[in-house]
Formats: structure tokens, C-alpha cells, sequence
């Protein structure tokens, strides 16, 4: 009675480590979900803050221009100036705040669409970030959830296996012969004189060595080939 309590205890404790396994992935698969919303969140809020930035430069040269017109003009004014002098002098002030003012708009334009660029690669860099970590953290808990799996080959195995047809002659003692067995630990390979034992595969075998050997054998020695 006390192996098969020890041996569902170690199973319960494999099923609880499974589940905690999952646990852990699911929450920091959302802390990689949470984080890339916060920086693409504050990605955000940086372009918007330049692009306003940006207007706001913008309406301050168009003034600036206006302001620096009105005092050409009114310098003009007060010019000895006359005739086509002064026109030409006024047209020249206007083309002036003109111009100003064009690349005053022109610089928003450019600033913004760099903004939007620079904006746009961010949040593309922090997405394939997000699903490199989400899938580094799948393939994290694939592995965690392998090693905690019990091979089917190694659920099929009882102790002795075919041991009657292994014994030496009928008086002798059992030893069981793994030559044509699966693997627990590697079930792609056969075993061999040099057990493919594995740390996860080891105290799996030990404990149903214990409790899968028939009661009729439990005085006999069982020499397992190491």
C-alpha cells in the first residue's frame, strides 16, 4: 500500500508541476502582451506629442513671418521710397513672408510624416518582439512539459517483462534483459548494454521497479544490466 501511495504521489506531484508550468507561460505570455502595449502606448504618445510640437512651430514661424512683414512694410512706409522703388520693395516683403511661410509648412508636413514613419517601425519592432518572446516562451514550456511527460514506451513496461522466456533455465533466478526494449528516456533508441538512462527517465524507472514487480518475485534478485 505504501508504494502505490508513493508512486500516486509522485504522479500527483508531476501533474501539479505540469500544471504550474502552464501557469507560469499563460502569465508571462500577458506580461509580454501587457508590456507591448505599454511601450506602444508610449510610442504613441510621443509621436502625438511631436506632431504637435511641430504644428505649434509652425503657427509661431507663420507669425513670426507676418510680424517681420508688417515691419518691412511699415519701414517702407516711412522710406523716401517712390513709385516702382517702393512697389518693387513691398512685392519683395509679401514673396518674403510667402516663402516663409511655405516652408514653415512644408518643415511641419516632413516632420510629421517622419514622425509616423519613426512611429510605424517602432511599433512594428515591439509586435515581432512580443511574438519572438511569446513563442521563446512556448517553446520554454514545450520543453519543461517533454520532460515532465512519461514516455509511452516506458507507461507500457511492467517488471519483470517477459521474464520467463528470459530466464536462463527454470531453476534459475530472473534477470531481465532490456535488449529489446524501448527506451524511456530516448524512445527513438533501442537500449544497449549501456542503458540510455536520462535524469528525468531515472526515478520514474525506480519507482515503478518497485512497484510493478510481481509479489512472487520480490524475494528473487533482480540483476538489471547498468
Amino acid at each position: 500500500m505504501g508504494l502505490l501511495k508513493k508512486k500516486s504521489a509522485a504522479e500527483k506531484a508531476r501533474k501539479d508541476d505540469i500544471k504550474e508550468t502552464k501557469k507560469e507561460a499563460r502569465a508571462d505570455k500577458k506580461d509580454a502582451r501587457k508590456d507591448a502595449r505599454a511601450d506602444k502606448k508610449e510610442v504613441r504618445k510621443d509621436a502625438r506629442a511631436e506632431k504637435k510640437d511641430a504644428r505649434v512651430e509652425k503657427r509661431s514661424d507663420k507669425k513670426d513671418a507676418r510680424q517681420t512683414k508688417k515691419a518691412d512694410l511699415k519701414e517702407i512706409r516711412q522710406s523716401n521710397l517712390k513709385g516702382k522703388e517702393k512697389r518693387d520693395a513691398k512685392k519683395d516683403v509679401r514673396d518674403d513672408k510667402k516663402d516663409a511661410v511655405k516652408l514653415a509648412k512644408q518643415e511641419k508636413k516632413d516632420t510629421i510624416a517622419e514622425t509616423k514613419a519613426d512611429k510605424k517601425s517602432t511599433i512594428t519592432d515591439i509586435r515581432r518582439d512580443k511574438k519572438e518572446t511569446i513563442a521563446d516562451i512556448r517553446e520554454e514550456k514545450r520543453k519543461r512539459l517533454k520532460a515532465l511527460r512519461v514516455p509511452k514506451a516506458f507507461d507500457r513496461m511492467r517488471w519483470p517483462i517477459r521474464a520467463p522466456m528470459m530466464a536462463r533455465h527454470s531453476g534459475a533466478r530472473y534477470r531481465l534483459q532490456p535488449m529489446a526494449r524501448v527506451c524511456p528516456a530516448v524512445p527513438s533508441r533501442r537500449w544497449s548494454k549501456a542503458w540510455c538512462w536520462s535524469a528525468k527517465a531515472e526515478p520514474l524507472i525506480a519507482l515503478n521497479r518497485e512497484t510493478a514487480l510481481p509479489t512472487r518475485m520480490a524475494g528473487a534478485k533482480v540483476a538489471l544490466t547498468n
